[in-house]
């Protein structure tokens, strides 16, 4: 049986709505610029939640050294200078505005200093204060100014006021202490008015229950903290900065769990003649006779040295 043929009829038939539903149309991509790279911080020496940082200084001293510290990823060129609107600027004393360096950090932050002199016979009514700025000159993209500006504090000169010591700077192979003001030179150059010792830890004893390194879970290893006292060669004090320097017989270290610490001494009877009106007194005096006061006790200070410079109130 012969089929008939079908004759071919094209049609137009709709297209499926499921289709289109299952297309989802995707935004092209936002562009995110990524965040700018952090190139560290530069400031003032000091305490960064303090608000100024401040600084002192006696009228009278001739000049104050401001340090600066950083941690950059490379060196950067800072200026420090006084606020102009002050009215001490050019009276107590001139006009700052210095350029100085900070290194690349490395281990720690870096150091640099600025000398801020004085007007020694300036009028000062007891205190005036001027403020100073860091700005940094090109500074990367992301360098940080912080702490804020530095009060320097320049006090009139009182002869009832006992000196302190106002900085400490330890190296490996010296001590340098900076007094409030001008000091006995006599009893200041005198190298048995200052104890220096050396504050370890070390391993001793018995005790299974520290952590490692301390303990090593046979009974046989505590540790036992030992002063031990570090000769001086000599004390050599400046009278133009108020800075002694103290010379160890051994070099110095500044570890983690080590710290050099600074008290008075003992010294013996001397019958060195007294200069610009010095007080017969033993121990760290000023020209007037004041003792030391660090703290509220005549004759006392307590000063722990690390290595670089710190600030002490």
């Amino acid at each position: 049986m012969t089929r008939r043929l079908r004759a071919f009829q094209p049609a137009t038939l709709p297209l499926d709505g499921r289709i289109l539903l299952a297309h989802v149309h995707v935004p092209p991509p936002v562009h995110v610029p990524p965040p700018a790279p952090s190139y560290g911080w530069v400031g003032f020496l000091g305490d960064p939640s303090s608000a100024p940082i401040e600084q002192l200084v006696v009228q009278q001293g001739g000049e104050a050294t401001v340090w600066l510290q950083g941690y950059p990823d490379g060196p950067v060129q800072v200026k420090v200078a006084t606020d102009p609107s002050s009215p001490a600027v050019g009276v107590n004393l001139p006009a700052v505005n210095q350029t100085v360096t900070i290194a690349k950090g490395h281990a720690g932050p870096s150091f640099a200093s600025v000398t801020v002199p004085t007007n020694a016979g300036a009028p000062n009514p007891g205190e005036v204060d001027v403020n100073l700025t860091i700005t940094p000159i090109d500074p990367p993209s992301g360098l940080d100014v912080s702490g804020g500006p530095l009060e320097l504090r320049i006090l009139a000169s009182d002869a009832t006021i006992p000196p302190w010591i106002t900085g400490v700077a330890g190296t490996p192979h010296s001590i340098e202490l900076t007094f409030s003001k001008p000091m006995n030179p006599v009893q200041a150059s005198n190298v048995h008015n200052y104890a220096v010792r050396d504050t370890s830890w070390h391993l001793s004893g018995s005790d299974a229950s520290l952590p490692f390194p301390f303990g090593f879970g046979d009974g046989k290893f505590t540790t036992k903290y030992t002063p031990m006292s570090v000769p001086l060669r000599s004390a050599n004090y400046n009278p133009a900065d108020f800075t002694v320097t103290l010379i160890p017989k051994r070099r110095l270290s500044y570890p983690v769990f080590n710290s050099i610490v600074v008290t008075p001494g003992s010294p013996a009877k001397t019958s060195a003649p007294l200069r610009h009106g010095s007080s017969p007194a033993q121990g760290l005096t000023d020209l007037e006779g004041n003792p030391i006061n660090q703290g509220g006790k005549p004759g006392k200070f307590r000063i722990d040295v690390s290595d670089g410079y710190s600030a002490l109130g």
